[in-house]
């Protein structure tokens, strides 16, 4: 159950804005949150507790309980849909094709916008933006003439506070 703030913020957000609206074109999707939890361990109060913290947090439809999953459904998630550990968004289709088996990173670059959260989608989307700095950051500051962008790994974060 490794979901960040930051991620559920983006998601809650992005799902509140398509439940504002039912009737677009871009609201016409739902969430359910499928938890998957390492068995091999024993299900304690502990984990029950920050299982129930999440779901309470999550505005969308949830399985009720992680041990409820079926192990089989659980081997198909990790094989078809190569879920590891981090989370990921796959999108179905209403046949229950398989669309997409990780939409997370164009939803988190374009939000509702990238709906119906396709490759082809998201190459429409990229083809029409334009590269600029504001794009990159959000928002820039024009009394900063000079910008230096300073990029690390996760990895590397002992060693630039060490730097400091």
């Amino acid at each position: 159950m490794k979901i960040t703030d930051r991620e559920l913020f983006i998601l809650k957000k992005m799902y509140r804005e398509s439940t504002n609206d039912p009737i677009r074109e871009e609201s016409q999707y739902e969430v359910v949150w499928i938890p998957v939890v390492d068995r091999s361990t024993p299900w304690t109060h502990a984990k029950q507790d920050q299982f129930e913290n999440c779901q309470l947090r999550m505005p969308w439809y949830s399985v009720y309980h992680p041990l409820m999953i079926d192990s089989a459904v659980i081997t198909y998630i990790k094989k078809v849909w190569n879920f590891k550990e981090n989370p990921i968004l796959v999108v179905i289709d209403p046949e229950g094709k398989l669309i997409n088996n990780n939409a997370l990173h164009i939803i988190w670059i374009w939000g509702g916008r990238a709906f119906p959260f396709t490759s082809r989608k998201e190459a429409e989307l990229w083809a029409s933006e334009t590269w600029t700095f504001e794009f990159l950051a959000g928002s820039t500051d024009a009394a900063i003439p000079i910008w230096v962008i300073y990029a690390y790994k996760n990895s590397d974060m002992d060693k630039t506070r060490s730097l400091k």
